[in-house]
């Protein structure tokens, strides 16, 4: 059975995502209106696991198991379905 929140951490996630890959100020304001909306247990979890996921591409790609041949945002958005 898919999780309540499962479209809440997708939405987030590619908010995230936007906002990692551009590091742009607009992004970075859709992302703030976003969290406004949520809990702060669900801006934690999506927080959570987005670090996780960024550590866990970071650390494959040190030790030569990951190449980022794809832009950031779409190995993100792809890999978190």
């Amino acid at each position: 059975m898919p999780r309540k929140n499962a479209t809440v951490d997708q939405q987030l996630t590619g908010l995230l995502v936007q906002f990692w890959a551009t590091g742009d100020h607009d992004s970075a304001r859709v992302l703030a209106d976003r969290f406004q909306e949520l809990s702060a247990e669900q801006v934690a979890e999506a927080l959570v696991k987005f670090w996780a996921l960024a550590r866990a591409v970071q650390a494959l790609g040190e030790v030569g198991l990951c190449t980022l041949n794809a832009p950031i945002d779409s190995i993100f958005v792809h890999g978190s379905e």
